[in-house]
């Protein structure tokens, strides 16, 4: 009996549309403070923008400011935007012991969720990935917070903290001034990396897969990649300066605000710089869209912020790799015994454009339950066609 062949595929990865015009906004003075931070939010249409003198600032993605969020009390110390939810922004004030919620298409202020144990003030919010959680860190603790009912999901804990990072909801990465503290929720376990010569790390910024990251060095020019589990350093790169600020725009690329002013695209891994933006004064903040693919970075326009206006900047560098896909597939043989080594066979896939014209070819060998997996596919719109000895399926159109 001949054999025949099934495809089934998974997607894991969701084309975006992307602007066609290059985004080249640039404001420099115009009486506004220094940028100390900056977020876009969800669905990449909005940027909070926070100002040193305590003025957050929301712009849309082409480059125009939409309005100033009216402050209430404090100078700003923290912004970020909710994960799902593109119209919720969180700030926080060193001066005061509560979140406000806003929204951002109005600029209105919707709620405020009081922390009565940062007496000290708030330095730093953070979103868990989902948005069920928000950790709020002061000068020497922090507390992780349930977004659902506003109530606390831990204790006050110990330590200082300079930046948080986010994996999942259960589990966040606190950079300290002498160590990294990886915290863990359900049940409560924290476990800790202490002091190599160069902390602290003062900003963190996740790999794409979600099981590394790397931080900046505060009192040092480095950049330190870590994996999350176990918490350990794998790679420490000297960099030409103080970095103020890094966030992965690919898998294999970071983007580094520096404190002469310049901004890089750099491989984390082995320090090779792939572009440069050279602005002047220092960059405090920067920000990656991946919708729109434009790259956000502010500061001031001297070496004194005090004295200086602010700067900012949206543009769209043309080294940073376009994203990628994995296409998985699965096939039937009705001849042979799923689970077993006959049930491992050499496939050979090709994929094609909208015309025909062959782009890839591709040699997998399925698992023993008839799986193969293709990594690092360029995104887009393909034909699809798998061949197995005298055995043949074709799908005309697979999105990736």
């Amino acid at each position: 009996m001949r054999r025949s062949l099934y495809a089934v595929c998974t997607l894991f990865f969701v084309l975006l549309a992307l602007i066609t015009e290059p985004a080249t906004a640039m404001m420099q003075g115009d009486g506004l403070a220094p940028i100390k931070e900056l977020d876009w939010n969800s669905d990449g249409t909005r940027l909070a923008v926070n100002h040193i003198d305590g003025t957050i600032s929301i712009w849309d993605q082409s480059g125009t400011m939409l309005f100033e969020l009216v402050r209430i009390s404090g100078l700003v110390s923290s912004i970020d935007w909710h994960p799902t939810n593109r119209l919720v922004l969180a700030s926080s004030s060193y001066d005061d012991t509560y979140i406000q919620l806003w929204n951002g298409d109005t600029g209105s202020a919707v709620q405020r969720i009081e922390t009565p144990y940062m007496s000290d003030g708030i330095d730093v919010i953070r979103w868990s990935q989902n948005g069920t959680r928000l950790i709020v860190g002061g000068i020497d603790k922090y507390q992780v917070w349930n977004s659902i009912d506003w109530t606390p999901a831990t204790g006050i804990l110990t330590g200082s903290m300079w930046d948080i990072i986010w994996d999942g909801d259960d589990i966040a990465l606190v950079s300290g001034l002498g160590d990294i503290v990886r915290i863990q929720l359900d049940p409560l376990l924290l476990s800790r990396q202490v002091a190599p010569p160069w902390l602290p790390l003062t900003q963190l910024s996740w790999h794409p897969d979600g099981t590394r990251f790397v931080g900046t060095g505060r009192l040092d020019p480095i950049l330190s990649s870590w994996t999350a589990v176990p918490l350990t350093q794998t790679q420490s790169v000297t960099i030409e300066a103080i970095a103020n600020d890094v966030v992965y725009v690919s898998d294999s690329q970071v983007a580094i605000g520096l404190d002469t002013g310049d901004v890089i695209i750099m491989n984390p891994e082995t320090g090779e710089i792939h572009e440069r933006f050279s602005y002047g004064g220092r960059i405090f903040g920067i920000a990656w869209n991946p919708v729109y693919r434009i790259l956000a970075s502010g500061g001031s326009t001297s070496s004194d912020p005090i004295q200086s206006d602010a700067q900012f900047h949206l543009s769209q560098p043309t080294s940073i790799l376009p994203p990628t896909a994995a296409l998985t597939g699965m096939i039937t043989l009705p001849s042979r015994t799923s689970g077993t080594a006959a049930y491992a066979v050499p496939l050979s896939v090709r994929l094609a454009d909208s015309g025909g014209a062959l782009v890839s070819e591709h040699s997998p060998t399925t698992d023993v339950n008839g799986t193969f997996t293709l990594q690092d596919l360029p995104q887009g719109t393909y034909g699809v066609w798998l061949k197995h000895d005298q055995s043949l399926a074709v799908m005309p159109s697979v999105n990736l």
